[in-house]
């Protein structure tokens, strides 16, 4: 039995099917949720953790010993080893609903390379509030690895500068919030990067997301979606010669199987997660997104025009 939480009175509804004593466990697609309720019910319970599980650090290392927890990239479920949290995890892989086999390739479509990112806001020098001379060595020393290693995320780059500088990384609240800071750094460095470089291209970019035009300056090649539902991604891939998909790295990302699926090209970033699910597939590769070089690549292998 399903139970939707939009309605107004699906607490009265799920009280009653508790009643019957029939349930046996509950998959959560709010994980706070499935955790309140695993808790009281002691039963079996299946949630998606979508964010790096730090983020949730606290919520994690409660003791809920029947939980388990779909990871969305490999990282997470190394993190939730090496930390001992209460959880049960796997990767959870990305796929995308069937769509019909004929959609044209290439051939008419409205948007020449579609973006979907929303303005996170600018990266501050979150270390500028630190007392500590180590800390702040070791928050500078954690973006300048990742920087240099796409393959290394956020919690390994602070393990790895902790040591450098002689700290004891510890899995605790002050740690993880230093993760989470150095985290946040980087993706809002990366995003506005990647979107500005695509501006500053000419190519015809439609841009879906909130608050970029109040901080960068578009072009007269840029259209920009504010509001857009996430179920009317799928018709806006269809309409796309070219998709770029961003944080690909914290798992797999249902867009990029969506596009390929709509018969666009993909432009990805890099994904451990789905370079191993699309291993058969020979000419696929992950390119990087914020370097001008990338936008000249579209434009020579998938027929965009370019404003010189």
């Amino acid at each position: 039995m399903l139970v939707d939480l939009l309605e107004t009175n699906w607490k009265r509804r799920f009280q009653k099917l508790l009643s019957t004593g029939s349930l046996s466990g509950i998959v959560a697609f709010n994980a706070v949720l499935g955790d309140l309720l695993s808790a009281e019910l002691d039963i079996p319970y299946v949630a998606c953790l979508v964010d790096a599980p730090h983020y949730h650090f606290d919520r994690l290392r409660s003791s809920l010993r029947r939980r388990h927890v779909f990871c969305a990239a490999k990282h997470h479920l190394n993190f939730i080893k090496e930390s001992s949290l209460s959880a049960n995890a796997t990767v959870l892989l990305s796929g995308c609903e069937t769509l019909p086999s004929d959609i044209p390739i290439g051939g008419p479509r409205v948007h020449g390379v579609l973006i979907a990112a929303s303005w996170m806001g600018r990266p501050e020098n979150f270390w500028s509030n630190f007392n500590d001379n180590r800390l702040i060595a070791i928050s500078k020393e954690s973006i300048e690895l990742l920087n240099l290693n796409a393959n290394v995320d956020a919690y390994q780059a602070v393990k790895s500068a902790a040591k450098i500088n002689g700290a004891n990384f510890e899995f605790n609240q002050f740690w993880m919030f230093l993760v989470s800071q150095v985290h946040n750094y980087i993706r809002k460095v990366d995003r506005i990067k990647e979107v500005e470089s695509l501006v500053a291209s000419g190519l015809p970019l439609t841009l879906v997301g909130s608050g970029w035009s109040e901080h960068i300056a578009l072009g007269k090649n840029v259209t920009v979606l504010e509001s857009v539902d996430s179920s009317a991604m799928s018709a806006l891939c269809r309409q796309a010669k070219v998709v770029v998909n961003l944080n690909a790295s914290n798992g797999s990302r249902e867009r990029l199987f969506e596009a390929m699926n709509a018969g666009a090209a993909v432009v990805s970033e890099k994904s451990a997660v789905s370079l191993n699910t699309l291993k058969m597939v020979e000419t696929f590769s992950f390119l990087t997104v914020s370097d001008r070089a990338v936008c000249l690549m579209l434009l020579k292998n998938y027929w965009v025009p370019i404003a010189m």
